[in-house]
């Protein structure tokens, strides 16, 4: 995941970002090619600043809420990338 932070920083664009690890060989979790809105998600993720996220879903539901209604709580863990 740092990969993908440095990348983005070099690289300023999440479509880039997603090229270059296609071109590298690098596949996502499942195997499959990246895209530009699989980076920003794990771009956009507060949780690798530290934070717990709660209320992404509804119970029972696996669709994300809108992100306004997600409940972010900082500093819970030791963060993997500076923010």
């Amino acid at each position: 995941m740092r990969r993908i932070f440095a990348l983005y920083l070099e690289l300023k664009t999440y479509r880039a970002v997603a090229r270059r690890l296609d071109a590298e060989g690098v596949r996502t979790r499942k195997g499959n090619y990246w895209s530009g809105e699989t980076v920003k998600g794990i771009l956009t993720n507060p949780v690798y600043t530290g934070a717990n996220v709660y209320g992404r879903h509804r119970s029972g539901d696996t669709r994300l809420r809108d992100r306004a209604e997600w409940q972010v709580v900082p500093g819970v863990r030791e963060p993997l990338v500076d923010t």
